[in-house]
């Protein structure tokens, strides 16, 4: 793994449960939280439960040669969104990208399953960096 190049992740997010896909290689990843992050009202209820999960997932990812990469996450919520996306929801996403490496982020905010070309053009320009 070349630490300047950009890795692009591309996270769905569900009840304790994420699909996380590695854009650049294509390799896709279903795991479902051992411990709860989410609760009735809110996906990501405890930032550091979700943080530490995904770390877990991305150090499957990059088998355990995760050298500080320039990472490009899309996050994606694809439940409990009705009315859409709130800022603190906004917010909780950022906060848990920057907690798992990600120097770059962007919130999707609809529930349609994007291809890679997708995630490549959305991230293409970084809205926030961290």
């Amino acid at each position: 793994m070349n630490p300047f190049k950009k890795e692009i992740i591309y996270i769905k997010t569900y009840e304790n449960k994420v699909d996380l896909r590695h854009v650049n290689s294509g390799r896709q990843f279903k795991r479902e939280s051992v411990n709860k992050f989410s609760n009735e009202r809110l996906l990501i209820a405890s930032v550091s439960i979700a943080s530490a999960f995904l770390k877990e997932v991305l150090k499957e990812v990059f088998n355990n040669n995760l050298l500080d990469p320039k990472l490009v996450i899309l996050i994606q919520p694809m439940e409990k969104v009705e009315g859409g996306i709130s800022e603190v929801e906004r917010m909780t996403f950022n906060d848990l990208v920057e907690q798992i490496g990600g120097k770059y982020v962007f919130v999707h905010d609809t529930c349609e399953e994007l291809s890679d070309e997708m995630v490549k053009q959305i991230t293409k320009t970084p809205i926030l960096s961290i």
